[in-house]
């Protein structure tokens, strides 16, 4: 349905109810943004990157919803650049897509598809991506989780460090230090405010440094 959208060009709001839920908005066939339960929202995002004060976390709240204009009020005081704006609405709307079209493990499930015209979200004034653009992206981001072998749904483990030092990114040690047992990957990454994807990505990394386990009885996934 989204790729006959797209051919259309056609602008709306492609709404999706079930196990992810989420809304895909378009413009003209290009996406503007995208949004799903499975991923960390907009605010999160906006938050690790900003470290706001209460007063601004408190606006920020909800602003994923296509009527909040949250963007023009970040760039017009200075909150941060067009660019990092642009930068974080187009990890948001990958991560999302993703959830929607490639779930990334069993029971996920569609109860409802539909499509409402008109739904014009604010992102539409910060960024618009080509639907041949996104889907490109979705499939090369499928298969680098897919390669990192590890399920959003499974809790993850600190290993113990025997290995001696070990130098991690910024964003790999962000997501270690809220390791504890009992946070799956999807947890993981609405604390730290990261992409699903990039969040299942440095896990791997993780595991096969030895860092951390799953916590599960069952044994990483083989790799070739």
């Amino acid at each position: 349905m989204l790729e006959s959208l797209g051919r259309k060009r056609t602008s709306g709001v492609l709404e999706v109810d079930g196990n992810p839920a989420g809304a895909i908005y378009l413009d003209r066939g290009q996406i503007t943004f995208a949004r799903a339960s499975w991923v960390p929202d907009l605010t999160a995002r906006l938050c690790r990157v900003l470290q706001p004060a209460p007063e601004l976390r408190n606006l920020l709240r909800g602003s994923d919803q296509a009527d909040r204009d949250i963007g023009a009020m970040l760039v017009e005081r200075g909150y941060m650049a067009r660019n990092e704006l642009q930068s974080i609405l187009r990890s948001a709307m990958i991560d999302a897509l993703l959830a929607l079209t490639t779930p990334l493990s069993g029971g996920s499930s569609v109860s409802d598809i539909r499509f409402e015209a008109p739904g014009v979200h604010w992102a539409a004034a910060f960024v618009r991506l080509p639907l041949e653009a996104v889907q490109s992206e979705v499939a090369r981001r499928a298969e680098q989780l897919s390669r990192a072998g590890v399920a959003d749904t499974v809790p993850i483990a600190l290993a113990d460090f025997d290995r001696g030092p070990a130098i991690l990114t910024r964003d790999q040690w962000a997501i270690a230090c809220r390791i504890n047992g009992s946070l799956t990957p999807r947890d993981l990454a609405r604390q730290a405010g990261l992409p699903l994807y990039d969040t299942i990505t440095a896990l791997g990394i993780l595991l096969r440094r030895g860092l951390c386990t799953l916590a599960t009885p069952d044994a990483p996934p083989s790799r070739s």
